[in-house]
């Protein structure tokens, strides 16, 4: 297939995709003696082309267990006196994986989520398809590549998307995660090769090809790629299983401006366009992800696997993290992007709650700002499942178990 290219500045946004939110009821509850916590047990009826959907569940209660069919539940708090409207993972066969699009700019914390991925065999990541963010787009594209060929994953294929966001100027992230935005480990040119087809060009056909409801967009970075290819085909919105990102802040507010977290604010007119989607959208945002903090204890836990991945990890956590100690007086540089992956795989060791999410475009003081309604003071209609909190613990139990099994 031709490599297309791409413009940077589509037509004016509209609406890509009808919604495909369902709320499903469920089949039976076990309460726990008191109205204060309620363990639901989800039993989802599927059909020819809903298979691997997400369902949502929406309930009045202070506390809610979500868990799958046969599976012991796992506690997920909910603020007192708030819905809990939760996503709950539809059981599949164990030998069934998953199909997913990682959308990237590595990135520290975006190469660790790779390695996630590929350490996980209920995940088969379909391709990587890489945009400008970090740092500029030859950039993301190699170290992509030198993040599969550290893993022995060179048969998954990598593309070049988009090079600049939709309709602003390139801001990359070098203070952060160097020159080489990989900076912590070696840097070479890598001998797999990065394919002839642009990166939008393959999420759309990957989504035609695949039955509907059958593969999730994991974006790790702006959302240019994503936009974009919603833009074009917007008959691609219905196809998708869910969106699970890494993006946005509410009560942690902004990491590159007051009010704004940096892969929204990049592109906050992609990110626009992907909450206004209606597809099932899943938002792990800084006020998670700070949570997810690599302590020396938990570094020296992956480096004591003895594997070029765990040390390649801690390689790059050691250098990523002068950023936040310096900023935030952390213990420790926050895995962003890697909880997008853990959220895919164990979701019950992540709270959150189903609510309205606009982005601002307009203002110069509040641009990329992620406006999300936790209280629910106003009318708009709830578009994201938006996730507060995190297991800190069980992450890297799941991360360093993981990633044991990788070269």
């Amino acid at each position: 297939m031709p490599r297309r290219t791409f413009p940077g500045t589509p037509g004016p946004a509209t609406n890509p995709a009808r919604s495909v939110l369902e709320l499903a009821a469920p089949s039976s509850f076990a309460w726990n003696g008191t109205d204060a916590q309620a363990t639901v047990r989800i039993f989802v009826a599927r059909t020819h082309n809903r298979s691997n959907r997400i369902d949502l569940l929406r309930r009045s209660v202070n506390a809610c267990n979500i868990c799958d069919e046969g599976s012991p539940s796992a506690s997920i708090p909910l603020v007192a006196g708030q819905s809990a409207i939760q996503f709950a993972k539809v059981e599949t066969s164990m030998h069934v994986p998953r199909d997913i699009i990682i959308d990237t700019d590595p990135g520290q914390d975006d190469a660790v989520a790779m390695l996630l991925a590929f350490a996980s065999e209920e995940l088969r990541v379909l391709g990587i398809t890489c945009v400008a963010g970090n740092v500029p787009l030859d950039l993301t594209s190699r170290n992509a590549r030198i993040v599969c060929e550290l893993a022995n994953r060179s048969d998954i294929p990598v593309f070049a998307g988009c090079d600049r966001p939709l309709v602003r100027p390139l801001v990359t992230a070098e203070e952060v995660h160097g020159n080489t935005g990989l900076d912590g480990i070696d840097i070479y040119e890598p001998d797999m090769p990065i394919q002839d087809v642009h990166a939008v060009e393959f999420i759309i056909e990957t989504l035609r090809k695949h039955p509907a409801g059958s593969v999730s967009l994991c974006p790790l970075g702006p959302l240019t790629n994503i936009a974009l290819a919603l833009n074009l085909a917007p008959d691609i919105g219905e196809r998708v299983e869910q969106i699970v990102m890494m993006g946005g802040a509410y009560f942690e507010v902004g990491n590159v401006t007051p009010t704004a977290e940096f892969n929204v604010f990049v592109d906050p007119e992609a990110a626009g366009i992907v909450f206004r989607s209606g597809i099932p959208l899943t938002v792990l945002p800084l006020d998670a992800t700070h949570k997810a903090l690599a302590t020396r204890p938990r570094l020296e836990s992956l480096g004591r696997l003895g594997n070029k991945s765990g040390a390649a990890i801690v390689s790059l956590t050691s250098f990523y993290e002068r950023f936040d100690r310096r900023k935030y007086g952390t213990m420790g540089a926050p895995l962003h992007d890697p909880c997008v992956i853990a959220h895919l795989l164990k979701p019950e060791i992540f709270s959150s709650k189903f609510v309205n999410v606009e982005v601002e475009t307009a203002s110069p003081l509040t641009l990329g700002m992620t406006v999300a309604d936790w209280w629910g003071v106003t009318d708009r209609k709830a578009n994201a499942n938006f996730v507060g909190d995190v297991d800190a613990d069980a992450f890297f139990e799941l991360l360093t178990t993981k990633v044991a099994s990788l070269p």
